[in-house]
């Protein structure tokens, strides 16, 4: 056994295990301070410092104003005017005034008897579900939403692009109060079972020129921006635009 030789790689051992510790000193550790990149000045550990948090999310449904209104649908909004500019003026004008002094007689008055005015979720556009009323109908459900104190302001309108007699979607809100359903006492079995009251946040009033008048022919109800966006995926293609009106 060479004793010399196993001595010299002990030593070794020991001086290389004598340097690492000395390496390591109390407190001599990786330096926690902020890292000064030239511009930005980083900082090390968690949570993140103050100031460098993602903005938050916008609220899907931005909400109404002072006045009643939403801001305007972005991306879905053709043009922004005033009642007295629109080419609809006048039955706008009338609706306006349903609104403002809670009295249905205008748009009850232009219900037909052979067709109604259908009442129904926005979310079933273009299906067969929703509720046929007659006018004692229609007056009894939005007369109650006034006497609620419902007092909704036109947001805007969608109207046709057809060529021959127009027809219009007036959207408005805000609604309040509790109305019973029409028919919800006794559904239809064969359709979609309506709600026991009329959800209505906002709706859209679909009116048709006849003549020289016009016609209320539907009644559809939900969420302010639910509305708007159901109706423009909806008959965007067929020339449909909505237009935001403002006083």
């Amino acid at each position: 056994m060479n004793v010399s030789r196993t001595s010299s790689s002990f030593l070794a051992a020991v001086a290389l295990g004598t340097a690492s510790v000395a390496c390591f000193v109390p407190g001599d550790r990786p330096s926690s301070d902020p890292i000064d990149t030239g511009d930005t000045v980083v900082a090390h550990g968690y949570p993140p410092p103050e100031g460098t948090q993602p903005p938050p999310i916008p609220s899907a449904t931005p909400s109404i104003d002072a006045d009643g209104y939403y801001p305007p649908p972005v991306g879905r909004t053709e043009r922004i005017e005033t009642i007295s500019e629109s080419p609809y003026t006048e039955v706008l004008m009338q609706v306006h005034t349903v609104f403002e002094s809670g009295d249905p007689s205008y748009l009850v008055e232009r219900v037909t008897e052979r067709f109604g005015v259908t009442l129904f979720d926005v979310t079933l556009l273009n299906t067969e579900g929703g509720t046929v009323l007659d006018a004692t109908d229609a007056n009894t459900a939005l007369g109650g939403f006034f006497t609620a104190g419902s007092r909704p302001v036109i947001q805007g309108y969608f109207e046709s692009g057809e060529t021959g007699p127009s027809c219009l979607v007036v959207v408005a809100s805000p609604f309040i109060g509790s109305v019973e359903h029409p028919g919800a006492a006794d559904p239809d079995p064969y359709g979609p079972q309506p709600p026991s009251h009329i959800p209505a946040e906002s709706a859209g009033f679909g009116v048709c020129q006849d003549g020289d008048d016009w016609l209320w022919n539907e009644w559809a109800y939900g969420d302010y921006h639910e509305i708007v966006e159901q109706l423009d995926d909806a008959r965007g293609l067929s020339g449909w635009r909505y237009v935001v009106i403002r006083p």
